[in-house]
């Protein structure tokens, strides 16, 4: 599975990074944890001296400053505007006014991969997930749009998901628990 997952990884993002020739390893998670070091250029350069090449999301500019200064890349995850979603019943016009400022403060900031869209969806949200990456392929063509598929949601996530991956839309991690 583990050898799965690295194959899904580096094909879904290849070529976001492969200008940098870049493998992607990223650590997953927030990295605000790491509380007061999660906005120094020393955290993340020990982090990409250890093979990371994404940092994982970052929540503020001290940190994407950060890890642009180290020289890596991380998802953008803004608490409210872009996750916090009625993914059931999709409202892409009011979902465009709400993150079209997000979009135009980091779409020419390099330390930003993308953005976090949704961790571990039910299938049921999945007509609204497919709105919101359809729109960040809009407005932020060279970013991605990230959400977590859980692999046990059943046979119907994946074929929904293989409908997305095919139109480059979205950044998938499957995996078991």
């Amino acid at each position: 599975m583990k050898k799965i997952l690295a194959v899904v990884f580096s094909l879904a993002i290849a070529g976001v990074l492969a200008a940098e020739e870049t493998f992607p390893i990223m650590a997953w998670g927030w990295v605000g944890s790491a509380r007061e070091k999660a906005n120094t250029v020393e955290f993340y350069q020990e982090m990409k001296d250890c093979g990371f090449s994404i940092a994982g999301f970052a929540v503020n500019d001290q940190q994407l400053e950060a890890i642009g200064k180290a020289g890596m890349k991380a998802l953008y995850m803004d608490g409210n505007a872009m996750s916090n979603r009625d993914w059931k019943n999709p409202d892409v016009e009011q979902w465009r006014k709400d993150i079209q400022p997000i979009v135009e403060k980091y779409k020419d900031n390099d330390a930003v991969l993308g953005y976090y869209v949704k961790d571990e969806p039910f299938y049921n949200e999945l007509p609204g997930l497919f709105a919101m990456g359809t729109l960040m392929k809009e407005l932020a063509p060279e970013k991605l749009a990230y959400m977590n598929l859980l692999s046990n949601s059943g046979s119907k996530i994946m074929e929904r998901w293989q409908t997305m991956h095919k139109q480059n839309i979205f950044f998938c991690i499957i995996h078991n628990r």
